[in-house]
């Protein structure tokens, strides 16, 4: 017998219209906008290097993931991101950042830290909250428009009402602490729990904290729509992660419309590694992304 989220992910196959010709279409009207997360993509090119590829095929935005501290010194994707935007950066070095992102035609969506503010401990919450602080920082100083964070699993409490009000009394102050700097941010939800994570958003309660879509499993219904989840979070849709459906199902068409219906007007930024050459790649993604949102 088969689990809950394989039959999730075969029930949304039925919704999601195939990726179509990947001929170029004409760009569709739309608010919002194709970006691109350097996770597992670019974890090995320069910042120069990403801008000229980002540029070259057409994408707006880049989310550059950063990797420094991972918790518990756990490698959680690739270490040491070749880019080097992380919070150890120089004043000239994030000024160097920042005039390259002014003079290029990409949009600096955000920085993908891994601060997370589920743990147990006030010792490492406090940690956290500092780290994440110097992010903010940094986001700022290179012209960011946010800070991506994120729970990872419920920690060890029992109780997952006291975790959901650690996190949120934790956004609440980096948000705080943002919001003079203009600096949003986003909670990357996965799988926690989307009523837990509408509690989370209510806690935290301040305009410039909102969410991070990852397009999971279980966003999904037993009839594999998002609607319904995404209707309850979207107040707090900020940014949207996609992926390759060839490799993950997932009703895009059905998130697209929804987006569109919402007037969104953040970024969809791929996540995920590249199959052959990257710019290849990414221009043929474009092209699927296109045909998705018409």
């Amino acid at each position: 017998m088969g689990s809950r989220r394989e039959f999730l992910a075969t029930s949304a196959a039925a919704l999601t219209a195939p990726w179509l010709a990947t001929g170029l279409s004409a760009a569709p009207d739309l608010s919002f906008h194709l970006g691109c997360v350097t996770h597992q993509l670019f974890a090995e090119y320069d910042l120069d290097s990403i801008i000229k590829i980002l540029e070259a095929a057409g994408y707006e935005g880049v989310e550059l993931r950063t990797t420094e501290d991972e918790p518990g010194g756990k490698a959680v994707g690739p270490k040491g991101q070749k880019h080097g935007v992380e919070p150890s950066l120089s004043q000239a070095g994030r000024a160097r950042v920042r005039k390259r992102f002014k003079a290029s035609k990409l949009k600096l969506t955000g920085l993908g830290s891994v601060c997370e503010f589920q743990s147990a401990d006030p010792a490492e919450r406090r940690r956290q909250v500092e780290k994440c602080k110097a992010f903010i920082d940094l986001a700022h100083d290179v012209g960011a428009m946010g800070v991506k964070v994120r729970p990872f699993g419920w920690g060890t409490e029992p109780d997952h009402q006291v975790t959901v009000r650690h996190i949120g009394e934790c956004l609440r102050e980096v948000g705080e602490y943002g919001a003079p700097k203009n600096i949003q941010i986003w909670e990357e939800f996965h799988d926690e729990g989307q009523r837990e994570d509408k509690q989370i958003m209510e806690i935290a309660g301040l305009k410039n904290v909102g969410l991070t879509w990852d397009s999971e499993g279980a966003d999904m219904d037993e009839k594999g729509s998002v609607k319904p989840r995404f209707d309850m979070l979207r107040p707090w849709v900020r940014m949207v992660h996609i992926h390759d459906p060839a490799k993950r199902k997932y009703p895009y068409r059905e998130l697209f419309s929804l987006l569109k219906a919402s007037k969104f007007t953040g970024y969809t930024l791929y996540s995920g590694p590249a199959t052959g050459d990257v710019l290849e790649f990414l221009k043929d993604y474009k092209a699927k992304w296109l045909e998705l949102t018409a």
